[in-house]
């Protein structure tokens, strides 16, 4: 699904659903990415690894690695865990989304979410690498609300981190 221009950026986008994979795969294309696609996350984890993407976007449950394990063994990774990691997820409740905090995701897009969105996300994760939480929704709405509670969530479990 690559795209054949060097200079854009590489993502690597997990997710189990082909459907999803497909169309999502082909619009961030169009946002000025080049894009492998692993399908579900032991192919993800081995492809990161492989590739070394500029940036990963995950699905969060999918069936045999879900998107925390990935996240996780990312994180713990030589040669992945300095990879920003974008959460693409139905899952919306700070419980949820905060021990990923944790594993240093920072930018969640909450399904559905538009992929051109997710590409316009993704860019300014590159060019910011965001420190604090951005949660988006929908077509670019933020939810900052949870975004906090994500963050308080997270340190209030681990507060010498």
């Amino acid at each position: 699904m690559s795209s054949a221009d060097p200079s854009e950026p590489l993502l690597l986008l997990i997710e189990d659903n082909r459907d999803t994979l497909v169309a999502a795969g082909r619009l961030l294309e169009t946002s000025g990415f080049r894009v492998e696609i692993a399908r579900g996350g032991q192919d993800g984890i081995a492809k990161a690894s492989r590739l070394r993407p500029d940036v990963i976007v995950t699905d969060l449950v999918m069936p045999v690695t879900s998107g925390y394990t990935v996240c996780k063994q990312l994180r713990e990774g030589r040669t992945t865990r300095h990879i920003p990691v974008i959460v693409y997820t139905g899952e919306s409740s700070a419980s949820a989304l905060a021990p990923l905090y944790g594993l240093g995701v920072r930018l969640f897009a909450i399904k559905p979410c538009v992929p051109t969105v997710l590409g316009q996300e993704a860019h300014a994760l590159l060019a910011t690498r965001l420190s604090e939480v951005r949660i988006v929704t929908g077509y670019g709405e933020t939810l900052d609300d949870l975004a906090a509670q994500v963050e308080a969530s997270e340190e209030l479990a681990h507060p010498n981190r």
